[in-house]
């Protein structure tokens, strides 16, 4: 998915914060499902959703307020039952 950092994405450093990064990880992921026919609608009709457990993060850039990027959503693997999987996201600016 294409964003651009806008004013609430940034820390004091002009950098995009820590959490904003998370937030547009989520937005990715939400944005898959209802591309596939399960909408946020569907989560909350059947009682439940998409759990996160855990967050990594590890940065090789930084993203500055309005620059655009894109935000991909990989399969990072999958539990022998199906009940949990892995999602990996990479942020990637626009023109790197």
């Amino acid at each position: 998915m294409q964003f651009i950092a806008c004013w609430s994405n940034v820390d004091p450093n002009w950098h995009m914060a820590n959490t904003a990064y998370f937030e547009f990880a989520v937005n990715t992921r939400i944005a898959f499902f209802a591309s596939k026919g399960f909408t946020p609608a569907d989560f909350q009709r059947h009682g439940f959703g998409p759990v996160i457990r855990n967050d990594f993060a590890e940065y090789s850039r930084e993203i500055g307020l309005n620059e655009s990027f894109t935000v991909t959503m990989e399969n990072g693997g999958l539990s022998d039952d199906g009940s949990r999987f892995r999602v990996v996201n990479s942020f990637y600016k626009e023109g790197h």
